[in-house]
């Protein structure tokens, strides 16, 4: 009898149905996850413009318990916990073979696609050429499932490469965002500017390291900016 594990599982926009899974099988050097968390973000997708394929299992920012592992996978072990980056790489293409695995041809991540199914499950398998992490022990559950979303700011704002007197701005202060405004004030540049709508996300934004947060709907944000800057504008706009 095959064996099945509880998962969300997207067939439509908007039809996500819990239901009994099939559990993966792993092949050589494949590892499998016992979820311990996934973050819950929302896609919009459209039936003219879809980047899932379903039927898929959704969730790409996830942590979990190594519970199994077929052949051999260098520096993980069974009760390890492990994050994977969320593009799949295929190891094959120009961007992969150079180095640039993220910019992988065939764009594959976590949680979209029918071989790369995600975190909204009891399971989830990491495929040979995903990049797995190991975890400390020290980390808690939240600080766990946030490292994939926090390294993804962090991958943007390292191409940045902030000076001290340079003025940031940031636009969108979600999760990501917030900890980019975090990591940017840590390079300690001459003014770091949050754009953000929502005054909850604004006022949590200025507690993590935003100088100014300034909304888009009551200013021109633009004529704020250079007037700040003495008409000279921002250096870095993410």
């Amino acid at each position: 009898m095959e064996k099945t594990m509880k998962a969300v599982v997207t067939y439509a926009p908007g039809d996500n149905r819990y239901e009994d899974f099939p559990m993966p099988e792993l092949e050589d050097g494949e590892v499998l996850l016992k979820v311990k968390a996934c973050g819950i973000r929302v896609w919009g997708t459209s039936e003219a413009d879809r980047y899932m394929e379903p039927p898929c299992i959704p969730g790409h920012e996830f942590y979990g318990e190594v519970v199994d592992i077929k052949g051999e996978v260098p520096g993980i072990a069974i009760g390890d916990d492990v994050c994977a980056e969320q593009v799949v790489p295929c190891g094959h293409c120009h961007f992969c073979r150079t180095g640039k695995y993220w910019m992988c041809q065939r764009s594959a991540v976590f949680g979209f696609k029918k071989y790369a199914n995600g975190g909204f499950a009891e399971y989830v398998k990491l495929p040979k050429t995903s990049l797995k992490h190991v975890l400390p022990k020290s980390f808690t559950k939240e600080q766990s499932v946030l490292v994939e979303p926090i390294a993804c700011g962090m991958h943007a704002l390292e191409q940045a490469n902030i000076r001290h007197d340079d003025v940031v701005v940031i636009a969108g202060l979600g999760a990501i965002g917030t900890s980019m405004c975090n990591i940017a004030n840590l390079k300690m540049p001459k003014l770091v500017i949050g754009l953000e709508v929502r005054e909850e996300r604004a006022r949590r934004a200025r507690e993590y390291g935003a100088d100014i947060v300034l909304n888009p709907v009551e200013c021109n944000v633009v004529e704020e900016i250079m007037k700040l800057t003495g008409g000279l504008g921002c250096d870095v706009y993410v």
